[in-house]
């Protein structure tokens, strides 16, 4: 299932992308690869997002830390505390 990526506030997409990874740990972080379109000037370090998850139906309000960038554009997304 692909990922989609919302603004917060309004919530429209601004990306899709592959299966979230989940990493443990506080707070939890979420890795969305392949991150379309790249690159992409909506997905700003700081703000605030929606991204959606299966086990999650209402999405989860994450934090984008990590830029998304490499060979699998993948964007790093924390848990807001």
């Amino acid at each position: 299932m692909a990922t989609t990526v919302k603004q917060v506030p309004g919530f429209s997409t601004v990306a899709t992308g592959s299966n979230i990874q989940v990493q443990a740990g506080n707070p939890t972080q979420y890795l969305v690869a392949q991150i379309a379109p790249y690159p992409n000037d909506d997905l700003v370090v700081g703000n605030t997002y929606n991204i959606s998850d299966p086990n999650h139906a209402a999405g989860i309000v994450v934090e984008l830390v990590v830029a998304p960038g490499g060979g699998m554009r993948t964007a790093t997304f924390q848990q807001q505390t």
